[in-house]
């Protein structure tokens, strides 16, 4: 199950492929079921993005920074400092997949590494 961020069907929602069937089910705003021979273009990109948390930084000055400092002295302060602003970094997103259909429909998923490879080889099969 893949979950549906953008295109024709809405924002929400879920793709599955079928493979006893040979088929995908696109579930959104509108429901369709599609087969290879129905897919006109499948593309991948990483819609990975690195951000920065002041929530997380906030809260690592608070808990490691006066531990550390207690159990190390200047260092233990030194080293709270780092893990605290490294710790705030974070990464959001995954892999997206952009589904084009021979009417014209489009569907953006949001899914694995290996569901990708999934819907790519799905998209390059043969009816």
């Amino acid at each position: 199950m893949m979950r549906i961020i953008g295109g024709s069907f809405g924002t929400k929602g879920h793709i599955w492929i079928n493979n006893k069937k040979g088929n995908i089910a696109v579930r959104g705003d509108i429901d369709k079921v599609y087969t290879p021979d129905l897919m006109s273009h499948a593309s991948v990109a990483d819609g990975r993005e690195r951000k920065f948390s002041v929530m997380s930084l906030i809260f690592g000055l608070l808990i490691f920074t006066p531990i550390l400092t207690f159990i190390g002295g200047p260092i233990g302060l030194i080293i709270g400092l780092i893990l605290s602003i490294v710790g705030s970094y974070y990464t959001s997103g995954g892999t997206q997949v952009e589904l084009r259909f021979r009417d014209d429909r489009v569907v953006t998923v949001e899914c694995s590494k290996s569901d990708a490879k999934r819907l790519l080889l799905f998209a390059n099969q043969e009816a």
